[in-house]
């Protein structure tokens, strides 16, 4: 095979050729081609001949062979001799370019000794290989491009098919050809076998089924050595439509909503009208409840608003697709679908509207006694109630039927699960009550809304008193401190009007009167109303029943001097009712006050007192106690360093003045003096209350010298014993920066000398002489100079050596031969600086600031000794800060409160109930059950906890009658109080006012020296009996149907109207006017159609029926039916529904009449 052709492997075929030869005998030649004569380009084929006649094969003869298209193909040899088998072979090898030639066989004989010869012709034809098998289909008669025919049985195409070498641009001719298709039942294709035709093209006609889509058609080429083949395809598009296949909408739809609407049409082959090959439309339109209105009505989207018509194209599949939104409001969305083609009718599709979306506003409305002032209100009477209209709407503003929602009550936390009917609304009642109060009535819906939140509505309505019949008067506290003491000292004056159930009740004159006192005051400071100087006003009840006045005390000068009392009565009056009197105390030297709270002041069995009393510690004799201190500055050499900048002299006196700005000076209460100290002592400054004094003195110290820390303790001492107050708190603050070196030990350590007290060291070590250098500790540290006085024993010395100290250089100059008394017993007596300060009845608290430079242990270790032995401390400061931080400190320590010892026994063994008419009493276990715990809790007026417990047990206490409380010491500016809570109980004996508190409930405390009582304030309880669970009522309705009865296509549906009222079912005829529709839906084919409405007049029967012909409902062709029957009422205030499922079969042919 040669290069570019195809071997293929064929059948021998033998052609025999007889050939008529002017001779005796006829030539007889047989040809053979191997492998074809069909040959492909740049191939060769082999070429044999056998030649023979009636005597036998032609031996010996010669043969031949000629070709007459030199441009396809040659021949070798040309000529031959035949074998012994009168054989002779050539080969014919083509050429690149296809074609036929004729091969030209002759055979050379003798007839009788002349020279003849015999010639046979044959084709050849030279095929080029096929680049390409071109299939195209096309019209039968114009032969034009044809790729869609119909879908109708009978549409036809022809189908062309040429094998094509494109290099040679030659068509092949003469090739089989095989046609097929898929078998698809769309169409069939015949012949199904053809040879090309000379030019190299084979046809074949396609004939339409009667199913759309396409086809693929396939033309197989067959040559030597292999086959090509191709395809087409044809496209079979839909016959002419003629009828809507199938719809696809929802019945029902909520408003507001977007719905799809398919539609979907066929040919009557039942093929999709599609839009593959021509693209059919539709319009879609539609009337609903709110036309004309733009905005609500029902619309279609074409992509950015709406419209009520909108034409929409068949897709791939034959359908056609709207969106729609809902009308808003509720109703029938009639839709209207016109084919803008021929040979269909329009097809009418419904969607209902409702309105069971999710609820995003709720609208209330109630009732009211009389005009709301400020709220909706109803008598605390046992028989009125208000009356409540709800409606639960959607974002349209249509009512939600169905619609669950919570109506709560707070604080009563009453509560009720309710639905809406059929108009979104629902009607209740609410009472009745025979307790006054403020309730917050609250609507909240069961289903969020898109933002998770729900719909809500909140109304105040007011449970008013009945006629006022009665007063009482309380006044808290009853006894409190004069105006002169700090704080709000104010009493509450509460007059109390109340009805025949105890309710206080609003808008009631009550007058108020301060009586008569027994102190004589100046001008402006007597006893008095907040708001007014005269002695009655008048006040109006609150809301609450409640008028308020606020007394203030008189005004006694003297700032607690001397000590004095003052009371006063005031008088409650109101109407004619007896007039209610409570006596007021006041004091400039309280201790306490006491203050009580019951609430609520009026309740009913069952219900929870919360009982609170308070003990404030705001009087004068609560106040801290006054201060005299000493500052005490070290002005020695060394605190000109400045290590603490700008030096420790300017760091110590900022510091110092910090500490002058803390006391209380201004007010007399405090008072500072000033000493320093160095190789001297100076008391600069004697106590004052003059903090500028004070601070010139300060800032006037100069440094040098040494530190005579012991005379600088001595001489501070001194001065507050001769100076101090006795009711003040004493102290001296000594702040120094290094050892002492002169004086020696401040609690007087080793001997004490009573000459100048440079000499205060004896020399115990005679290996120290003149001139010898020595150390602190050798010599200063245990030796001190003796101050003159009682104080110690002192023992004569004569004649003794003495070395002279000089602090500045830090050794011994000389022996002195010396006199002298020396004291050995120092530290106990008044030589000790501790016991000096600690002595008499003026004691004084020593606090020592070690300062910048760190002092000598030892040192440290006895100012330790000696300030903690007076009830102060040491302490060192690196800085500035650190020494203001430890003066802040001091100041706070400073301010010593007075406190007293609280108890407080509360009896319940006889608690008095009384009315109007009569009282009696009752032991406080029989009114009231004690509820766990009891909460105790002790803070700072700043609201800082000193201790609390919330879990305080006193069943038992209770149940023996007495709340006993350790309340412990209260200090000024402290609060104790204790809240618990009491339940009512239900006894016919519990109803009237209760009183918890008079002038029998008593605080007892002790400042140490006596004990005091304080009375607790006067505090009533009204209970007013039973309270029942307040209902909440309303109305409902329910359909129940029963199974339709069915003649022919005669529906009878009969139903029960299943009323209530407040949750109970209502069995007569009901009593407004009743409105009612009916509907039906039949699947696939009729959404919800109203089909009926009637109007009925009260008393309207507990049952119904409805009749009616389904006929004019049914949808062409049907027989078998399955249809919903609907009902709905309402009487505009209550609404419901119900439903039933029926079917049938009837017989188109008949006639079937309902008779009305």
């Amino acid at each position: 095979m040669r290069h570019g052709g195809i071997v293929i492997l064929c059948a021998l075929i033998l052609i025999g050729i007889t050939v008529n030869v002017v001779m005796a005998e006829n030539v007889t030649i047989l040809i053979d081609y191997t492998p074809s004569n069909l040959v492909i380009t740049e191939n060769d084929i082999n070429i044999r001949i056998t030649a023979s006649n009636s005597s036998g094969y032609l031996v010996g003869n010669l043969i031949t062979f000629s070709f007459d298209n030199s441009i396809i193909g040659s021949l070798a040899p040309t000529s031959i001799i035949t074998d012994q088998y009168g054989q002779a072979s050539t080969t014919f090898h083509a050429a690149s370019i296809g074609g036929i030639g004729n091969l030209s066989v002759t055979v050379h004989y003798m007839d009788n000794g002349v020279p003849k010869e015999d010639t046979h012709k044959y084709t050849i034809q030279v095929i080029p290989i096929p680049d390409l098998i071109k299939i195209e289909t096309r019209e039968v008669i114009t032969d034009t491009e044809k790729i869609w025919v119909v879908a109708n049985g009978s549409d036809r195409a022809k189908v062309s098919v040429w094998p094509v070498n494109i290099s040679s641009g030659y068509n092949i001719p003469y090739l089989r050809t095989d046609f097929t298709i898929p078998p698809t039942g769309m169409g069939t294709i015949s012949p199904s076998l053809v040879i090309t035709g000379s030019d190299g093209r084979a046809d074949s006609i396609f004939t339409s089924g009667t199913r759309s889509g396409s086809i693929d058609i396939t033309g197989k080429v067959s040559y030597p050595g292999g086959y090509s083949s191709n395809f087409a395809t044809l496209y079979i598009d839909h016959d002419f439509p003629t009828e809507l296949d199938w719809f696809n909408a929802p019945v029902q739809a909520l408003v507001g909503e977007n719905v799809t609407i398919k539609v979907h049409y066929r040919d009557q082959f039942n093929n999709s009208i599609d839009n593959r090959h021509f693209t059919e439309y539709v319009t879609f339109s539609v009337t609903s409840p709110s036309v004309p209105n733009e905005t609500a009505r029902a619309g279609f989207w074409n992509g950015t608003t709406l419209t009520p018509s909108l034409m929409i194209p068949l897709d791939s599949n034959g359908i056609a697709t709207g969106i729609m939104r809902m009308d808003i409001h509720p109703g029938l969305n009639k839709i209207t679908v016109h084919p803008i083609f021929s040979g269909v009718s329009d097809k009418i599709i419904d969607i209902e509207g409702i309105s069971e979306a999710v609820p995003v506003i709720i609208e209330q409305k109630f009732s009211s006694y009389s005009v709301p002032d400020p709220y909706p209100n109803i008598p605390a009477d046992g028989v009125n109630v208000f009356t409540i209209v709800y409606t639960l709407r959607d974002q349209f503003g249509n009512g939600v039927k169905n619609a669950q929602f919570w109506m709560n009550t707070s604080p009563l936390g009453e509560s009720t699960l309710l639905t809406t009917n059929l108009t979104g609304q629902l009607k209740v009642t609410y009472g009745p009550k025979t307790k006054t109060d403020i309730i917050n009535i609250t609507a909240t819906a069961v289903s969020p809304k898109p933002d998770l939140s729900y719909a809500t509505n909140s109304q105040l309505v007011e449970i008013v008193a009945t006629e006022p019949v009665q007063m009482v008067l309380m006044a808290n506290p009853q006894l409190l401190p004069s105006w002169d003491v700090p704080g709000n000292n104010t009493a509450e004056i509460k007059a109390v009007v109340m009805d025949k159930f105890g309710n206080p009740v609003k808008n009631q004159l009550v007058n108020f009167t301060i009586g008569s006192w027994g102190y004589s005051y100046a001008s402006g400071n007597n006893p008095q109303w907040t708001d007014s100087s005269l002695a009655t006003i008048q006040k109006n009840t609150s809301t609450q029943g409640y008028a308020l006045a606020y007394f203030r005390p008189g005004y006694f000068p003297g700032l607690g001097y001397p000590q004095e009392h003052d009371n006063c009565t005031i008088t409650a009056r109101w109407a004619s009712y007896t007039p209610q009197s409570a006596t007021i105390q006041w004091t400039n030297v309280p201790f306490l006050s006491i203050i009580t709270n019951v609430s609520p002041l009026v309740a009913a069995w069952n219900d929870t007192v919360t009982v609170n009393v308070k003990v404030v510690g705001n009087g004068y004799a609560l106040r801290p106690k006054p201060v005299d201190v000493v500052l005490v500055l070290d002005r020695s050499g060394s605190m000109t360093d400045n290590d603490i900048y700008p030096t420790r002299m300017r760091a110590a006196k900022n510091a110092a003045m910090e500490f002058v700005a803390k006391m209380n000076l201004d007010s007399g209460r405090d008072r500072v003096a000033l000493v320093s100290f160095a190789s001297d002592v100076t008391v600069n400054q004697e106590l004052t209350t003059n903090p500028n004094i004070v601070n010139t003195s300060i800032d006037s110290l100069k440094a040098t010298g040494a530190t005579n820390m012991r005379n600088a303790y001595y001489e501070a001492i001194k001065h507050l014993k001769q100076n101090g107050r006795d009711d003040a708190v004493k102290a001296v603050i000594i702040m120094t920066d290094g050892n002492w070196n002169l004086h020696g030990s401040p609690i007087a350590k080793g001997y004490g000398y009573n000459y100048t007290p440079e000499y205060s060291t004896e020399y115990y070590n005679p290996g120290k002489w003149p001139g010898a250098v020595t150390i602190f500790d050798q010599y200063q540290w245990y030796n001190f100079g003796w101050y003159g006085g009682n104080y110690g024993t002192m023992t004569l010395r004569t004649n003794r050596n003495i070395p002279l100290w000089y602090y500045d250089r830090g050794w011994i100059e000389r022996i002195l031969s010396k006199t002298y008394y020396r004291s050995s017993d120092g530290q106990a007596n008044l030589q000790n600086m501790s016991v000096f300060a600690t002595d008499g009845d003026k004691k004084i608290k020593i606090y020592t600031i070690g300062f910048a430079e760190t002092l000598d242990s030892n040192v440290v270790n006895d100012l330790t000794s000696l300030s903690t032995a007076t009830g102060g401390w040491y302490q060192w400061a690196g800085d500035q800060q650190a020494l203001s931080d430890l003066y802040d400190e001091i100041a706070g320590l400073l301010r010593e409160e007075a406190g007293v010892g609280v108890t407080m026994d509360q009896s319940f063994d006889d608690v008095t109930i009384a009315t109007n008419t009569s009282s009696w009493p009752m032991e406080g276990k029989d009114v009231f059950d004690y509820l766990k715990f009891t909460d105790e809790w002790k803070y700072w007026f700043n609201g800082t906890t000193i201790y609390r417990n919330q879990y305080r047990d006193d069943t038992s206490n209770w149940t023996a009658g007495l709340l006993s409380f350790n309340i412990g010491t209260i200090k000024l500016e402290q609060t104790w109080e204790t809240t618990y809570h009491l339940k009512v109980k239900n006894t016919t004996l519990n109803v009237g006012r209760i009183t918890f508190f008079d002038e029998d409930s008593v605080i007892q405390f002790s400042d140490g020296k006596q004990w005091y009582s304080v009375a607790l304030p006067t505090t009533y309880l009204t209970c007013i009996g039973g309270q029942p669970q307040t209902p909440i009522g309303g109305e409902e309705v329910n359909y129940v149907l029963e199974t339709p009865t069915i003649k022919d296509t005669i529906i009878t549906q009969e139903f029960t109207r299943q009323f209530k009222r407040n949750g109970t079912p209502w069995l007569d005829d009901w009593d407004r006017t009743w409105y009612e529709t009916y509907y039906i839906s039949i699947p696939g084919c009729r959404g919800l159609t109203k089909i009926g409405h009637a109007v009925i007049p009260p008393l309207v029967p507990l049952n119904g029926t409805y009749t009616f012909d389904i006929k004019p409902y049914l949808c062409e062709g049907q027989t078998q039916v399955t249809f919903n029957f609907y009902v709905e009422g309402t009487d505009n205030i209550i609404g419901g529904s119900g439903g039933n499922v029926g079917g049938f079969t009837f017989d188109p042919n008949k006639i079937y009449i309902l008779l009305k």
